[in-house]
């Protein structure tokens, strides 16, 4: 019996559907973000937006409380090295690889590294994590 192919439009349809573009769901914000890998973000309040447009009963506070928790992050990713939010989770086993990536796009000759000209970066992910500065560079 031959293998049957989806339609364009059933294609389109069920990936709406795995992305929950057709219908709202209830679902937990964090396992939604968690599903999706990662939701743009380059725009602090898209998640906000993207999640109501997802969620039944979404509340924005729900993902502030998220991020103020620290259980999602906003940062750089793998789709494109732009923002997106991810779980915490997913950032941590996904930064490893991302490294070399992330180390490129913010090297003294591209243009982010340009603007960073004179900040001292150890400093920034310390107030960003509150790792300890790396004194040993």
């Amino acid at each position: 019996m031959p293998e049957r192919v989806l339609t364009l439009r059933e294609l389109n349809r069920t990936t709406l559907a795995r992305q929950l573009l057709l219908e709202r769901k209830r679902v937990a914000p964090a396992a939604l973000i968690e599903r999706l890998v990662g939701m743009q973000a380059q725009n602090p309040f898209d998640p906000y937006t993207a999640l109501w447009s997802r969620l039944e009963d979404f509340r924005a506070d729900e993902l502030s409380r998220l991020i103020e928790e620290r259980r999602v992050v906003r940062a750089t990713s793998m789709m494109r090295t732009t923002i997106h939010l991810m779980t915490a989770d997913d950032w941590l086993a996904a930064r490893p690889v991302l490294q070399v990536v992330s180390d490129r796009g913010f090297a003294t000759g591209s243009p982010f590294g340009k603007q960073l000209q004179g900040i001292d970066v150890d400093e920034v992910v310390h107030f960003a994590t509150g790792e300890p500065i790396d004194t040993a560079r």
